[in-house]
């Protein structure tokens, strides 16, 4: 198992202490297989060294991890390639993980004061707008505005006969859309 010991991404540590400074909590992969490693949080004991690794997700598990308590880790991470970084809590030494936060939003980094009273992350929001328009560009019509988007989906889409294929949010689901053009209504086709 290895770990990412001085990388610093936003302005977080991707390692954390435990209150009684026993443990450190850093963020790492386990051994590649087939050329694919999994994200892992790593425990290390400081007085004897031993390592202890709790699988978690894809290869570029997150950005920072931090004690709540002697037995909860917070971690700034992915589930899936696909996702946005979320907040997840972790029973420590279980290795349960649960969501802290659970939305289109990116939560990169965190931090604890001394007394763990609070927790600041940073959250980036990203909206898509899609925009028609004829040959001569003299006007342009909003097929959709400034809709949330998951994740690092891109922003590929593609036209189908008179309809527009796209990624979009229909009832604060993300998925698959089909707009059909000029009545503007729009169809959920997979999530």
């Amino acid at each position: 198992e290895s770990f990412w010991s001085g990388l610093i991404v936003e302005g977080s540590p991707v390692l954390g202490w435990s209150p009684d400074g026993k443990i450190i909590a850093a963020l790492g992969t386990g051994p590649a297989k087939d050329f694919r490693g999994l994200g892992k949080v790593v425990f290390v004991d400081t007085a004897t060294g031993s390592q202890r690794g709790i699988d978690f997700g894809p290869p570029l598990l997150g950005t920072a991890v931090g004690w709540l308590d002697s037995a909860t880790v917070v971690v700034s991470a992915l589930d899936k390639s696909a996702s946005p970084l979320q907040l997840w809590t972790m029973s420590y030494p279980q290795g349960v993980f649960t969501h802290l936060t659970n939305d289109v939003n990116t939560y990169a980094g965190l931090s604890l004061p001394r007394d763990r009273s609070s927790l600041v992350t940073g959250r980036s929001e990203v909206t898509l707008g899609i925009w028609t328009s004829d040959s001569s560009a003299s006007r342009w019509d909003a097929v959709n505005a400034n809709v949330s988007v998951r994740g690092p989906i891109g922003f590929a889409l593609s036209w189908s006969g008179g309809d527009l294929i796209h990624m979009s949010t229909i009832g604060g689901q993300l998925g698959l859309v089909r707009t059909r053009l000029p009545a503007g209504t729009a169809e959920m086709l997979a999530r």
